[in-house]
């Protein structure tokens, strides 16, 4: 008792342009029993491969965290890796 259900729907897409380069797109909502408000995930991705270096970038964002109006979020990054 006192715990609250929580029942999400998430979709995604990711799509390979071509052998180096691949680009994603996420949404997901998330109904939170009890709270006010559904949260939503959403985020682009793209990646780029060349040989053994691979580079990536994100930016995602967050709406109504928890259920609460008011905890919104967003996040970017980059991210370069290198195999040996």
């Amino acid at each position: 008792e006192g715990a609250a259900d929580e029942d999400a729907i998430h979709m995604g897409v990711s799509f390979a342009v071509n052998d180096d380069l691949t680009v994603s797109y996420a949404h997901q909502k998330v109904d939170i029993t009890g709270k006010p408000e559904n949260e939503t995930n959403s985020g682009f991705g793209v990646s780029y491969t060349m040989g053994s270096m691979s580079v990536a970038a994100y930016a995602g964002k967050t709406e109504n965290g928890n259920g609460v109006a008011t905890a919104d979020d967003e996040g970017k990054g980059l991210t370069l890796s290198i195999a040996f």
